[in-house]
């Protein structure tokens, strides 16, 4: 049951009604101490606070003339820091975004009479969304914002009638899309209520475990879905660790009825059961590996089962489907039910494998075609038959000799495995097995740690991802310092492209500080440095996306479209890259309003798709009569993240 009930804590920025502004700073009889709040345009001191504390800056002349534009700042656009107010008490700092650097459209005039009309900083402060400016760089003005707890974090609440235990779920979360008002903390209740806490000091650490804890894949439980259901019961099929982190619900419930939910809580609506669980023999009429013909559009075809229990994160009810299908012609797709109207037998024979030529497969090895090759039959194979080529192809040499690693790309399409197929998970592996261990720098280290952490991310371990990422960047950076000037320049490029990629995973885990640190110092060192085109683009695409999630869109879009010239500049860019960075221009395009622009990207992506994927291609036929829709007037928005492109729409906060 997803959480329907929000508590906004904006306008009053108390939690429950426990802390309040200016709480702390009432005397006896309720009464506000004077002072003031800041104006929506004020320097970050408290000087034009009436009766307030003497004013933590004193600046003269000479130090506001000295202010140069090319001085190096601390902070850029886009960070989170903390200002001083003297308002004393909690409002002694307040957090707020970077919204410009050296910012020059005003006429300010300090208490002692120094004027200027720059100023470093003009920041927007997360209470009010109020901007205020910072006269000076210094930290007696503003600071790097801190919070004590991260995503995932067990925590308590505090609220007049008591502790209420909950997890956290994001930080720096925008309660007002638009206004500029951002809470530190969005809470999860274990009551499955929604909180918004203003501040660290309405939480305390919680040793009290999450509900679902307490339960194991295989637990018999029972569950009621409404205040006046009945209980149900179930069996929990999975447990996802690290579920606030990831995004996803803490538990996936097959209840005895057949149908499949993820289970938010509350917790008072679970508990342990003694039902015995109903049986499971044949539960479904085919198995992983059989062949089936499948009815869709263009009628039935034939393919092979490759997952059964498919999930999908776009799924609105049943977050569960008997099958998903590779058809012959390529395409993936999936079963909504078990019945001959969606699916049945088939006794076609299977398309053979390239290279041994045999149909022949079996559940651990199947015949399948994850790459960019089109045509009747064409780049099917087996996996062990595609583990054997890479292995073969590369062994003995100290990089590919025809410049494509079999481990990562189809020699035959030159194009990459699509992330999270069978292909690229047991490439990955064999590759990590085999050169996991090779000299720190070299082309196999890099590729298989490169390809390791891919596996890792998509199957949402994040942690081994982090961990594996900030190994390789210790054991590079300790190289560095002992190799000679042409081994440091591949060295530095390693390690900016391993910066990169630790970025990404802090991304999925929503821990943007973390990302941004990563990505700060892999932009520094590519700036000093020469590195390698696809560790630029790395980059700088990562740069975009975080400029996305911390609401910069024009930042985000020009971050893309400089990675855009970049890979048409370069002569062995892939395609399908080029595509993914268009369709990002075009959901950020779309969403400005830049409708023309945005068609025009479009266009481009579907023509690209065609040519490596083939017009028959199910989203490029989707995306195709989305866009006819568009310019015809009948949808006003393409909803991009809906079909898996343009991922950034869906991850703005």
């Amino acid at each position: 049951i997803h959480p329907g009930f929000r508590q906004l804590l904006a306008c009053s920025w108390r939690l429950c009604n426990h802390l309040k502004m200016g709480k702390r700073g009432r005397g006896k009889g309720g009464k506000k101490k004077r002072g003031g709040k800041p104006s929506s345009n004020s320097p970050a001191t408290n000087a034009n606070v009436s009766q307030g504390p003497p004013s933590p800056l004193d600046l003269d002349a000479a130090q506001v003339e000295c202010l140069d534009q090319n001085d190096e700042l601390r902070f850029k656009v886009g960070d989170v820091v903390e200002c001083k107010m003297g308002f004393g008490g909690d409002l002694d700092w307040m957090p707020g975004t970077i919204s410009d650097v050296w910012y020059d459209n005003i006429d300010f005039v300090y208490e002692n009479g120094a004027s200027t009309g720059l100023v470093p900083y003009r920041i927007r402060l997360h209470n009010n969304g109020s901007y205020i400016y910072a006269p000076v760089d210094e930290d007696r003005c503003l600071k790097k914002a801190t919070l004590r707890f991260q995503v995932g974090d067990r925590v308590e609440c505090s609220f007049e009638s008591g502790w209420i235990p909950g997890t956290v779920m994001n930080l720096w979360y925008d309660i007002g899309p638009g206004q500029g008002v951002i809470c530190p903390y969005r809470i999860m209740l274990d009551n499955c209520r929604e909180v918004f806490a203003p501040s660290h000091r309405c939480l305390r650490r919680s040793k009290i475990l999450h509900f679902a804890d307490k339960f194991n894949p295989g637990s018999r439980i029972e569950c009621r879905l409404g205040e006046e259901d009945d209980w149900l019961p179930g069996t929990v099929i999975n447990c996802n660790e690290n579920w606030a982190k990831r995004g996803v619900s803490p538990l996936f419930i097959r209840f005895d009825d057949g149908k499949k939910r993820e289970f938010y809580g509350p917790q008072d609506c679970i508990r342990t059961s003694k039902a015995v669980a109903p049986s499971t023999k044949q539960e479904l009429r085919f198995q992983v590996g059989n062949r089936v013909e499948c009815n869709v559009e263009e009628g039935w075809m034939s393919g092979t089962i490759i997952r059964t229990w498919y999930t999908d994160l776009s799924f609105d009810i049943s977050h569960a489907v008997p099958y998903q299908i590779q058809l012959d012609l390529g395409q993936r797709i999936y079963a909504p039910s078990d019945t001959d109207e969606y699916i049945r037998h088939s006794t076609t024979v299977p398309p053979s494998c390239w290279i041994c030529f045999d149909s022949e497969f079996t559940e651990t090895n199947l015949i399948v075609r994850d790459c960019a090759c089109r045509g009747q039959g064409n780049g099917f194979v087996h996996i062990d038959c595609l583990v054997k080529l890479a292995i073969t192809k590369t062994e003995d040499q100290d990089r590919p000799a025809d410049s494509t690693n079999p481990f990562l790309y189809c020699i035959t399409c030159q194009q990459g495995y699509r992330d999270g197929s069978l292909s690229a998970s047991a490439l990955a592996k064999t590759c990590y097995n085999i050169h996991g261990n090779d000299p720190i720098g070299s082309y196999w280290n890099m590729a298989a740690t490169r390809a390791m952490n891919q596996l890792y991310v998509n199957k949402k371990n994040y942690d081994s991802a982090a961990t594996l990422m900030k190994q390789q960047i210790s054991l590079v950076r300790s190289k560095i310092e002992i190799v000679d000037m042409y081994a440091k320049y591949s060295l530095i490029d390693g390690l900016c492209e391993f910066l990169g990629q630790l970025a990404n995973v802090h991304e999925e885990t929503d821990s943007l500080e973390e990302m941004k640190v990563a990505l700060d110092e892999a932009f520094s060192l590519s700036e000093k440095n020469v590195i390698a085109v696809s560790t630029r683009v790395l980059i700088m695409t990562s740069l975009g996306r975080h400029a996305h999630l911390t609401g910069d869109k024009s930042g985000a879009l020009g971050y893309f479209e400089e990675c855009i010239k970049i890979v048409r500049a370069d002569d062995f860019y892939e395609c399908i890259q080029l595509s993914s960075l268009l369709c990002n221009c075009a959901a950020i395009n779309l969403d400005l309003d830049n409708n023309e622009q945005g068609i025009e990207q479009l266009e481009e992506v579907i023509e690209i798709d065609s040519t490596v994927y083939g017009r028959e291609n199910h989203m490029t036929v989707v995306l195709a009569e989305s866009l006819e829709k568009l310019r015809e007037g009948s949808i006003e928005k393409i909803p991009l993240s809906e079909m898996g492109l343009g991922r950034l729409e869906s991850k703005i906060r």
